[in-house]
């Protein structure tokens, strides 16, 4: 009798184990969803940052653009929010551990992705005027270059 007893313990114990394997699991999967959905993040703002740059180094380059100084110091700005945002908030990801936890209750990481969030739609926003500004300042130069060709031609 006493062995049945034992034997329904262990029973029990290995069921509680197995209901506590299946919701690790679940949390397992949920955390490589929200991983994957990081990593996407990431990769948005790199993205981003390198079409910024690259446009920043294009400028520099370029130096027969004579920007307004107000201009530059814009667009110098936002390559700097950006750089600062790859810093700031991506690094601490790849220190995290690897074990298994809520995500909704890690307060510290949901602030991190509203904080992305955030970032991300000001930055959007904040560029999208630099864009424009940038496609008007284009087809300034052409102009210029044309009116320039065309007083020396005559």
């Amino acid at each position: 009798h006493a062995l049945e007893m034992a034997l329904a313990n262990e029973l029990e114990q290995i069921g509680q184990m197995e209901i506590k394997l299946e919701h690790e699991t679940l949390l397992l999967d949920e955390d490589t969803k929200i991983l994957a959905k990081l990593k996407s993040d990431k990769k948005a703002v790199e993205t981003r940052n390198k079409m910024l740059h690259r446009t920043k180094v294009r400028f520099k380059r370029e130096q027969a653009y004579t920007l307004h100084p107000l201009l530059k110091n814009e667009f110098k700005d936002a390559i700097e929010v950006d750089d600062e945002l790859i810093k700031g908030h991506l690094k601490p990801l790849k220190d995290r551990s690897s074990s298994l936890w809520d995500p909704e209750q890690d307060h510290e990481l949901c602030e991190i992705k509203r904080s992305i969030s955030s970032h991300l739609r000001s930055i959007e926003k904040n560029t999208k005027v630099m864009d424009n500004i940038v496609s008007k300042v284009e087809e300034a130069e052409k102009s210029l270059i044309q009116l320039m060709m065309k007083a020396r031609d005559d």
